[in-house]
């Protein structure tokens, strides 16, 4: 498990030439307090990672990458989703926060 001070050097090392990394940081304070964590989400289904993905999202937009593998897949696969324009779609609750 990450602290919260180290996932945000990795989220700044790994999306440090995007424009997305200050919405990236808050989205994963926002859905996992910047913890590399699982829980049993409401639709009790397990949701993983700094970014709180379920196994189907995950393998979905990323199946190259591992589901509950590392920080850095998490990144990865969360900026592919979130340039694609559909963050207010898999991240609904964060997104009216961050993007209002």
């Amino acid at each position: 498990m990450t602290n919260p001070e180290r996932t945000k050097e990795l989220l700044s090392f790994y999306v440090a030439k995007s424009d997305l990394k200050g919405i990236m940081i808050k989205l994963a304070t926002c859905e996992s307090g910047l913890k590399d964590i699982c829980i049993t989400d409401t639709n009790n289904k397990l949701s993983c990672g700094i970014f709180m993905f379920q196994r189907g999202t995950f393998q979905h937009f990323c199946p190259d990458l591992k589901w509950n593998n590392s920080v850095k897949d998490d990144i990865i696969c969360a900026e592919r989703i979130i340039k694609k324009g559909l963050m207010s779609n898999h991240w609904v609750n964060c997104s009216r926060t961050i993007l209002k």
